[in-house]
């Protein structure tokens, strides 16, 4: 099941939305593993 941005926030309240808009883009980061094998391919 997907949460979505609607669905969370509902009942949350948020005191400071520059601040939590700030932590969503800081959030997380994607890293890439790609085996030799793939690259040969």
């Amino acid at each position: 099941m997907e949460l979505s941005r609607g669905n969370y926030m509902k009942g949350h309240k948020i005191s400071n939305l520059e601040k939590y808009n700030q932590a969503l883009v800081n959030r997380g980061s994607v890293t890439f593993w790609i085996d030799d094998i793939a690259i040969k391919v």
